[in-house]
């Protein structure tokens, strides 16, 4: 069974229209709906530690195969696109050590991700990040999805999609672009999941 598990329901719409998913659930702060026994969409919430409260509480009830983290990011290094789609290598954490590698997905362009506790809108900060972590993108969830997954022994994957230059115009761009990116994240995913799903269920057999 795969979950993928969002910030906002603004991500997950897209998917949620797409699987038709039934009635939601309220599950600690976040939301979950099911498509079907193989697939469920874990809205958890903006931030990482709303993000990581509401994953841990699904964790305690479901064990899916697969974590699959989506949603936008911010960009740190400029030979990154607006628009493009990253399977994320590497996550790391601002003011951490630690880190975590993770298995890309081919056919993506492959990217490193950096987990920050704010939303990136200051060029100067931006700057230092890329200097200090040579990350591609920023978020503010997907370091805690991967220490929870590593935590449970799950398999873990993360997908996003550049939205903003992490900059000063950084929230005015978002609101301006995060339908048609979310749109565009979930067409791209869709037939990557549908493979997933296969595999998963040919493993249980």
């Amino acid at each position: 069974m795969l979950v993928i598990a969002a910030a906002l329901k603004a991500e997950l719409q897209p998917f949620i229209l797409h699987y038709k998913t039934g009635k939601k659930i309220n599950t600690n702060g976040g939301s979950l709906y099911i498509a079907d026994d193989t697939l469920h969409l874990l809205c958890c919430g903006l931030g990482g530690e709303a993000f990581g409260k509401t994953l841990s509480h699904y964790l305690q009830k479901y064990r899916p195969d697969i974590i699959i983290n989506i949603g936008t990011a911010g960009i740190i290094n400029k030979d990154i696109k607006q628009g493009e789609v990253i399977s994320v290598n590497k996550v790391y954490k601002a003011g951490s050590r630690e880190s975590f590698e993770l298995i890309p997905v081919k056919g993506f362009k492959t990217g490193r991700l950096l987990t920050v506790d704010e939303a990136l809108t200051s060029r100067k900060l931006r700057d230092s990040y890329f200097l200090e972590y040579q990350a591609d993108l920023a978020d503010m969830e997907a370091w805690y999805g991967a220490q929870l997954s590593a935590e449970y022994n799950i398999n873990f994957r993360c997908f996003k999609i550049a939205s903003d230059h992490a900059d000063e115009n950084a929230e005015k761009d978002f609101m301006k672009n995060y339908k048609q990116l979310t749109q565009k994240l979930a067409a791209e995913l869709i037939p990557v999941l549908y493979e997933m799903r296969q595999n998963t269920e040919q493993k249980t057999r």
